[in-house]
């Protein structure tokens, strides 16, 4: 069975033991599913400046693929591009189009999942087993400036076309949890940081000391 983690593989000439980066890392600690698809990423750039003639570091096209795919300003991203196009390349493979995500070079962290449970029979239940509250704060973080990037280019997309007349000045986006007992609304990270509802944790302490 192959899949696009295998297909792009092959196609770039990557010799990576995916495994060996999921069960090991420079700082002991276990690279997340993840961390191994931008890693591979980054390396799927590398393989392509590589065709391409030009040499780039890893260390490097890291902060490249990030520019490219991640959250940072969008004179980052160009900043990527225009180095594609220096080389010869074509950046639209490499660059995220926000209403469809993954369909050029990149692979997502669900297509990595996919390739380790079925292609290589690799058990990753322990994603979701290993899970903490910085993790999960982390995760609701780049969640958010993911999900914010991409409406703020819609709202460029839809402005350029005319469909929006009104200038935007900063497009916000929280996650909220609200709690089931007293319904008060916490932002996520405060809510996991505290390990739950503070407010109802605290009333039912005073009604068992009563």
């Amino acid at each position: 069975m192959t899949c696009k983690v295998c297909t792009q593989i092959e196609q770039y000439g990557i010799t990576a033991d995916l495994e060996a980066w999921y069960d090991d890392d420079d700082d002991d600690e276990d690279l997340s599913l993840r961390d191994v698809a931008d890693r591979l990423n980054a390396r799927l750039l590398q393989e392509a400046y590589f065709a391409a003639g030009s040499q780039r570091p890893l260390s490097a096209l890291e902060a490249h693929y990030e520019h490219l795919y991640g959250k940072n300003a969008s004179d980052e991203k160009e900043k990527a591009k225009t180095s594609l196009r220096e080389a010869g390349l074509d950046p639209k493979p490499f660059a995220r189009d926000p209403a469809k995500r993954y369909t050029g070079e990149f692979v997502s962290y669900g297509t990595v999942r996919k390739h380790f449970n079925k292609c290589l029979g690799v058990d990753t239940s322990r994603e979701w087993k290993s899970l903490t509250p910085a993790k999960a704060i982390q995760q609701s973080d780049d969640i958010v400036h993911r999900n914010r990037k991409i409406l703020e280019e819609n709202l460029v997309r839809l402005a350029d076309d005319g469909l929006v007349r009104t200038e935007i000045e900063r497009l916000d986006v929280e996650i909220t949890v609200s709690c089931g007992s007293c319904h008060r609304r916490w932002s996520y990270a405060e809510f996991v940081d505290a390990g739950g509802c503070s407010q109802c944790c605290s009333e039912e302490g005073e009604e068992e000391n009563d």
